[in-house]
């Protein structure tokens, strides 16, 4: 079991080693457009650190169980929020999430399997 700490030193290892910035795009709720159809809502973006990986091999069966391809890892800061749908641009390349190690125990980073949209 780590103290708190020693996870606050992990977690401030981790982002030093990130070396790139990440903008995760949220699209916006859907707005009626008072004719019986919606437009698009106003998306949100932030910017974070972050760096790309390939996935480990553990990472491409979880992924390839749910019927996806994950391309690359990308990784974030610790507290990092990855709504659904979220899509993210990282030098030149965008990917789409399709999951994240939420949940996971003694979590010093936010690890996000994504595809590359093409």
């Amino acid at each position: 079991m780590f103290a708190a700490a020693e996870l606050t030193e992990l977690r401030a290892d981790q982002v030093a080693a990130m070396d790139l910035t990440c903008v995760i795009s949220t699209p916006g709720a859907a707005v009626s457009d008072l004719a019986g159809g919606f437009t698009d809502g106003t998306a949100t973006t932030v910017s974070v650190a972050c760096r790309v990986g390939p996935p480990s091999t553990d990472e491409r069966e979880t992924s390839s169980r749910l019927g996806q391809q994950a391309d690359a890892v990308l990784t974030m800061p610790y507290g990092t929020s990855i709504p659904e749908g979220a899509s993210i641009t990282v030098g030149g390349h965008t990917y789409q999430e399709i999951g994240t190690n939420a949940g996971q125990s003694f979590q010093v980073a936010v690890r996000v399997r994504a595809s590359e949209v093409a």
